[in-house]
């Protein structure tokens, strides 16, 4: 929760990419949020600035697909999830792919249990809106905030990895 408070409005958006229309369907979305993300992330200064990339794709999805509707919030939320995910499993393998086998084997070992701590975690923060139309926002969100956060974590440390195990 203390992650999201900075992550919502205009500032997120404003850190995004150029103000063209995007392709939100499923199967363009991913790829177009990826690119907002990346270019963020591109731009950013610090670990605050980066984590409002998190967001920001969620932030133009919703300005340009639609935010009127809980379906289209919860559409926004799993298509900017899906962008985060696939970043979080590149930096994942960059990281096994340069580790020596004592540290890949630790960080697999910490990866399943982050997975693990991130789902209950979230379960937990949603609790409040169980039943209602809330419920899988809450989640939504929280989830896009620990994989976002995860996936930028995850690819700094790749890049040191790429460093220093050539």
């Amino acid at each position: 929760m203390a992650i999201a408070a900075g992550l919502s409005g205009a500032g997120a958006a404003a850190a995004a990419s150029p103000q063209t229309a995007n392709d939100w369907c499923e199967t363009g979305g991913p790829a177009t949020a990826r690119a907002i993300a990346d270019a963020c992330l591109q731009h950013s200064r610090d670990g605050d600035d980066r984590i409002r990339c998190i967001r920001a794709p969620d932030a133009q999805c919703r300005a340009e697909h639609g935010n009127q509707t809980t379906i289209d919030l919860t559409e926004c939320i799993r298509i900017v999830r899906s962008a985060w995910t696939a970043k979080l499993s590149d930096a994942a393998a960059r990281i096994e792919r340069r580790a020596p086998p004592a540290i890949a084997a630790g960080f697999k070992a910490s990866q399943a249990a982050w997975s693990r701590w991130y789902i209950e975690d979230c379960r937990i923060q949603a609790e409040w809106s169980k039943g209602g139309t809330l419920n899988g926002l809450e989640s939504g969100w929280c989830e896009l905030d620990q994989i976002g956060l995860r996936a930028i974590t995850l690819g700094a440390l790749a890049d040191t990895f790429d460093q220093y195990f050539p």
